[in-house]
This record gives C-alpha cells, sequence and structure tokens, in this order.
C-alpha cells in the first residue's frame, strides 16, 4: 500500500506542527495525501512502522463490518 511504500520523511525541528491532525479513513482506505496526514507522517516518523500497522488493523476492521468513514484525532 501506499502508506508504506514511500520513504520517510526526516523528523523537522524548526517546524512549528499543530497539536492534532485530522485522519480520515474512507470506504476501508485511509486518505494518505491530505496535508494533516503528511504532517503526522513526518512529525511521527520515528514510529511510523508502528502506526502503519495500527492503521492497517484499523482498515480491516471498517472494511469487515462496512463502516463507511472513519475520522481519526491523531495527537
Amino acid at each position: 500500500g501506499s502508506l508504506v511504500g514511500r520513504p520517510l520523511p526526516t523528523p523537522a525541528s524548526n517546524f512549528e506542527y499543530k497539536k492534532a491532525f485530522r485522519l480520515t479513513i474512507q470506504n476501508g482506505i485511509t486518505k494518505d495525501q491530505t496535508e494533516d496526514f503528511l504532517q503526522f507522517r513526518q512529525f511521527y516518523c520515528l514510529i511510523w512502522g508502528n502506526i502503519v500497522t495500527v492503521f492497517r488493523i484499523l482498515e480491516k476492521l471498517m472494511y469487515d463490518y462496512a463502516i463507511p468513514v472513519a475520522f481519526i484525532n491523531g495527537e
């Protein structure tokens, strides 16, 4: 999937991030090109493998139970 395929960004040291990122999973697929998602990914790049695992579990759960959309507060 696209969550894993791209190289990880390096952590930004002087970039001002928001405290919360609004993330979306729709029809079992993470919306991974939104500004919030890209900033979330950069902010948590050092533990990204663990986060991808959680997203995969959530995507499968949503697909299996036909949940159309979920919004995740990524803090």
